[in-house]
């Protein structure tokens, strides 16, 4: 791309000006020579508007495409900084709770107070009675639901519920030695 000094801008604007068609008037009088002539000159100068027309358009375009390049590449910066700083928090959140949810080892650890621990541990106890309970609530209403006729249903899982208990009876036997 040429630089142009001031000098040379001027003497290329008026040598484009006294090459580049003017609007053509019409004179009262004309011949037909006159009106074919100033025909052509019409069509010269509107040639000549249609380019200066594209030239514009085409730097405009030009200028637009460079601004939204530009503006495309802040956009992506904006967006990437943000994506980091989403995974800086959701690192900083999973951090967090971390150090919140104690483990059940610091639990069993903070219980020092004996009546505090009689209390749980009754609690505990009939929590794991209530849960057998709804067991076997679930399995007597599956019994139900086990064959058409209910009442042999019944009578097999009151066998199976016989035979679990023995199960475990056996099982804390072993376990206590």
């Amino acid at each position: 791309m040429k630089i142009m000094t001031a000098v040379e801008s001027v003497e290329m604007n008026t040598s484009q000006k006294a090459s580049s068609p003017s609007r053509v008037q019409l004179p009262e009088n004309a011949t037909l020579e006159e009106m074919q002539q100033s025909w052509k000159d019409q069509e010269e100068y509107i040639n000549h508007l249609e380019e200066k027309l594209q030239n514009v358009s085409k730097t405009r375009d030009e200028r637009k495409g460079g601004e939204s390049t530009r503006r495309e590449q802040l956009l992506i910066m904006r967006l990437t900084a943000k994506e980091q700083e989403i995974q800086e928090l959701s690192a900083q959140l999973t951090e967090i709770k971390s150090s919140q949810s104690p483990s059940s080892a610091l639990l069993r650890s903070t219980l020092l107070d004996p009546a505090v621990n009689l209390v749980i541990d009754k609690l505990t106890k009939q929590c794991d009675k209530l849960k057998k309970e709804v067991e076997e609530k679930d399995q007597e209403l599956a019994a139900w639901k086990f064959t058409p006729d209910s009442a042999s249903g019944k009578r097999l899982m009151a066998r199976c519920r016989q035979l679990h208990q023995e199960n475990e009876d056996l099982g804390k036997m072993i376990a206590s030695g």
